[in-house]
Formats: structure tokens, C-alpha cells, sequence
């Protein structure tokens, strides 16, 4: 069954009965002191390199503002600088611009009017960033706003039951092009494209199709996503492995089967290839990519440490890792060949939103050898684990799939 549509009013997938947020505490994660983990491929998938490190920055706002300053700021070494913006005008609202130095700073907020904005990505795939009700959503300057991404509804067989997938193509997509599409999995499909959902982990949603644009705009990359659904009932089945036992056993929260290798091997033999012949897309490794946040970040990343043929980049954002203790993942990854496991992107806020363990993780894997170029990990002090950080983060992500060497979170 396939239509074009766009979701409306359904339930959304809950937080696994909140057990992955009970089991971020502190204490769970701390066990995880030793943990390993995996980074990228040995190749270069950018489609175009920047030519100087002045980079322009849209900022739109509904509301008329006097006066527009980008906070430019570093999150490596602290470096900052702040730049007036240019009201450029608009039909459409409120539009500021301004150059900035992408090499210099990767994070920037917005002050206007006694007020400042949450601090979102700045890197060369970033447009500009819309002021709207529900926060700052990516934003591209001369192109219409999408209000709500169309996309594709795709059903798939899974254990007998109805698996929907959410295929979103940009507006220009050929399928008959000689440059073929590269290919975004995104676990927890429905928090990926549109806001209508009700959402188990703060409202919103990453605006993937946004940011795919804007990207899009600012480079010669061109991709497709594939939004991978999960629900409240089946989600911890769905997306936790059978490593072995679970950090927390007795956690009354916490209900799975463990099913996330069974899973795992769906998308890989049954969805990757019904994708990669029905969409102009790369079959490659280096074209493939999946992503995703808390036991989505996890899977994720067990996805790329199994099939490190099929997806080059692999997004774990706030990654739910403290599940399993530091024994279960050294016994799991000691034979993994880490030369040849994907990019590993890792991105996290504070205690709350898995910092410990995600910080354990790129220790321990820095101290088994694991290539530092293919790691990288971003600290976000004041980052919760909500829908909306990860939407303001998803465009470094696109950086480490697409020009990786452009990266200032380097570990």
C-alpha cells in the first residue's frame, strides 16, 4: 500500500514505557565506564568542498524584530563572536542575514528584542534557522516554507503485522537521473517529518526534510529519507539486541523480548533492498546512512556494527547504550574489525541525556584502537533529552555523513 500523504492525528510511539529515561540515571551509566564503540568508513562522500570559511546565515522571524545578533560560539574551545545581521527583507515574514566562519564555530543563537534563541547548529550544510512557534526549525532562504513535509507511505510485512515507512523525496527528485540519491534510515519514523503526532519524547519533530534541503541547497548532495516507524507497544522489542543481560534487570519500566536483531536483519534484507529498487538510490555503503536518538541512537548503532556494508554513517544522538553494562558490550564488540565499521557520529546533552555513558563509550573505544577519525562526539551542557535538541542537531550529523573532515567535534 503506498499513497501520498502526510501523518495526521495518530498516536505516536512512547518512550518504551519511560525506561530508557530511568535507566540514563547517573548510576546506570556510570557501569558503562569502559564501553566501546565504532566510527566510519574509509572514504570521502562529500560532493562539494567549500570554498571559503565565510559562510552566509539566514535568521526569519514572523514577528518584526529591529535589530537580529547571531551568537557565534565554539563548543570545542569556547571561542565566540557575535554579528549583527542585515535585515534583507522578505515577503514572507522577517529575513536577517550575516557571514560566518564555519571553520571558526559550530553553534550559534539568535538575540533579538531583549531576547535570545536555544542554541541550534552552524555548519555549511545550515541555511538558515525560521523563528517559529514551536522554536527554531531549519530554514531555506528563496524556497517555500514546508508547513508539512508529503511524503510516501510504504507497508512492509514484519512478523506478520503492518510496518509503515516514510519515504520523503525532495521536491526535484528524478527518478531516471544519472546521479543517483543517497539514503537517510531514521529509526522512530514517525518523529522524523511532521509535527502532528502526539510524541512521547517532548513535542515536535526532527524536520529531517528540512534540514535534507537545506542542505541540498548549500551543497551538490542529494538524498532521500526512510523514516522506519515504531509504537508504544513493540518499540523496546523492536530496537534493544540480545547482548546479553540488561544493566537493570529489576527496572519495573523496562518490557522486551530483545528482538532488535530481528529487526536489524528486516531492514537490511527486506527493507534496504525494496528501497534500493524502487528509489534512484546508491547501493553503497558510502551513500547509506541510519540514524537515531535514545534506543533509536542504540540501534543504530548495532545496525552499523552488523552490517557495516550496507550503512557507511551511523547517527547515535543521546544513545540509550547504559541498557547493557561495560561487560556485555567488550564481550559483544572484542572481534568487531573497527577498520572496517562505519562513521559513528555521537551526540548527547548532559547526565540526564546519557552523557556518562556516552562519553565512557568514546573512551573505551579510543583505548581498544578504534581510528579517531571516524569518531566524533558532541557535548551539549545544557541538552535534554527532547525531540527538539536532536532537530537542532541533525545537520552536523548530515556533515558527518557527507564531508566528515569538516567537523569541528572531533574526539
Amino acid at each position: 500500500m503506498k499513497n501520498k500523504t502526510e501523518i495526521t492525528n495518530k498516536k505516536s510511539a512512547g518512550f518504551c514505557k519511560g525506561a530508557a529515561k530511568g535507566l540514563m540515571s547517573v548510576a546506570a551509566a556510570a557501569i558503562f565506564c569502559s564501553t566501546v564503540f565504532a566510527g566510519c568508513g574509509s572514504y570521502d562522500n562529500s560532493s562539494s568542498k567549500p570554498t571559503t570559511p565565510n559562510h552566509t546565515l539566514y535568521f526569519r522571524t514572523e514577528m518584526q524584530a529591529d535589530k537580529v545578533t547571531a551568537n557565534f560560539f565554539n563548543t570545542v574551545n569556547g571561542d565566540k563572536e557575535d554579528v549583527e545581521m542585515k535585515n534583507v527583507g522578505s515577503s514572507d515574514g522577517y529575513v536577517f542575514s550575516c557571514m560566518g566562519d564555519m571553520t571558526k564555530y559550530n553553534k550559534v543563537t539568535f538575540t533579538y528584542d531583549d531576547s535570545q534563541t536555544k542554541d541550534v547548529a552552524f555548519n555549511e550544510f545550515v541555511n538558515g534557522w525560521n523563528n517559529s512557534s514551536y522554536g527554531l526549525v531549519p530554514f531555506t532562504e528563496g524556497e517555500k516554507l514546508i508547513d508539512k513535509a508529503e511524503f510516501t507511505t510504504e507497508t512492509l510485512k514484519y512478523k506478520g503485522n503492518d510496518k509503515e515507512i516514510y519515504i520523503w523525496t525532495p521536491e526535484n527528485y528524478d527518478a531516471k537521473s544519472a546521479e543517483k540519491y543517497s539514503t537517510i534510515y531514521l529509526y522512530d519514523g514517525q518523529w522524523m517529518l511532521v509535527r502532528d503526532f502526539e510524541s512521547g519524547m517532548g513535542s515536535g519533530c526532527w524536520n529531517v526534510a528540512e534540514n535534507v534541503t537545506s542542505m541540498m541547497k548549500e551543497s551538490n548532495n542529494k538524498a532521500i529519507v526512510v523514516a522506519i516507524s515504531t509504537t508504544e507497544v513493540t518499540r523496546c522489542d523492536e530496537l534493544i539486541p540480545d547482548l546479553g543481560d540488561l544493566a537493570d534487570p529489576d527496572n519495573a519500566v523496562v518490557s522486551t523480548n530483545k528482538e532488535g536483531k530481528i529487526f536489524c536483519n528486516f531492514v537490511v534484507n527486506e527493507l534496504v533492498p525494496f528501497i534500493q529498487k524502487k528509489y534512484n538510490v546508491y547501493a553503497d555503503a558510502a551513500h547509506t546512512s541510519i540514524a537515531g536518538s535514545s534506543l533509536g541512537g542504540m540501534a543504530a548503532f548495532y545496525a552499523g556494527m552488523e552490517h557495516p556494508d550496507v550503512f557507511g554513517t551511523v547517527g547515535a544522538l543521546s544513545p540509550a547504550f547504559a541498557f547493557f553494562d561495560e561487560s556485555v558490550w567488550d564481550k559483544y564488540l572484542k572481534d568487531k574489525d573497527f577498520e572496517k565499521s562505519p562513521c559513528v557520529y555521537m551526540y548527547s546533552g548532559d547526565v540526564q541525556d546519557n552523557k556518562l555513558s556516552a562519553e565512557a563509550m568514546k573512551s573505551g573505544l579510543l583505548d581498544k584502537g578504534f581510528p579517531k577519525d571516524k569518531l566524533f562526539y558532541h557535548y551539549n551542557p545544557n541538552g535534554e533529552h527532547l525531540v527538539p535538541y536532536w532537530r537542532n542537531i541533525f545537520s552536523e550529523y548530515l556533515v558527518a555523513m557527507f564531508d566528515r573532515e569538516a567537523l569541528l567535534v572531533k574526539v
